[in-house]
């Protein structure tokens, strides 16, 4: 793919979007866990705070990455604007996250649960459409844990 592309430039506009997404996402966490009043599901939400914090590189290193990959200067990537849908999304996925305790646990569970089948069709639609077949830019996509997810969400009680 051509680096100067328009094609390019707009997954780079992308991955900077995904990026501030990401970055304020990960915080999400931590007030639905600290108000939880039940072990098994605030485990699940402190699991899935360490497979983002601790586990491998965070989310947000792995869409600099991909930023990277496209040509994009890291730092313009994380401090680059958002645009008004990404400020809604990020706003509103931290007040469903931030209220009682099951409604973030399930705001996080719908979240997380479809990672894996995006990601795989992210990847397909940029080998396919836009050539890009190099680790590094494909990287966003590392071993996700919503088999946690949802193998907890199956087990009985």
């Amino acid at each position: 793919m051509d680096r100067g592309s328009a094609q390019c430039c707009r997954l780079r506009d992308y991955a900077g979007q995904y990026f501030a997404q990401v970055e304020a996402s990960r915080g999400s966490s931590p007030p639905c866990t600290a108000v939880c009043p039940e072990i098994e599901a605030r485990k699940v939400l402190t699991e899935n705070l360490a497979d983002e914090e601790i586990h491998g590189a965070d989310h947000p290193e792995l869409w600099l990455r991909f930023a990277e990959g496209l040509g994009a200067d890291s730092r313009q990537s994380a401090s680059g604007g958002r645009l008004p849908e990404t400020e809604a999304m990020v706003s509103d996925f931290f007040a469903l996250t931030s209220g009682e305790w099951t409604q973030g646990l399930c705001a996080l569970f719908a979240y997380e649960s479809q990672v894996p089948a995006v990601s795989a069709s992210k990847m397909d639609g940029l080998r396919k459409f836009y050539g890009i077949e190099d680790a590094r830019t494909l990287g966003f996509s590392r071993p996700i844990s919503s088999t946690t997810w949802s193998t907890r969400a199956k087990s009985p009680s």
